[in-house]
């Protein structure tokens, strides 16, 4: 995919993609973990005591 400009002024430039053409991205097959765990994991219970 390209970006056509469509206006370009004294500070602002605008663009559309031009979807004439194919961007091909790879695909990840696996999980990624991100962020970190929250430090409230600790006092999770499986069970809720009423």
């Amino acid at each position: 995919m390209l970006l056509s400009r469509i206006h370009s002024g004294p500070i602002l430039e605008f663009y559309i993609p031009d979807f004439s053409t194919q961007l091909e991205l790879p695909l990840a097959g696996t999980a990624v973990s991100a962020g970190f765990p929250s430090p409230a994991e600790e006092y999770i219970e499986i069970t809720l005591s009423l």
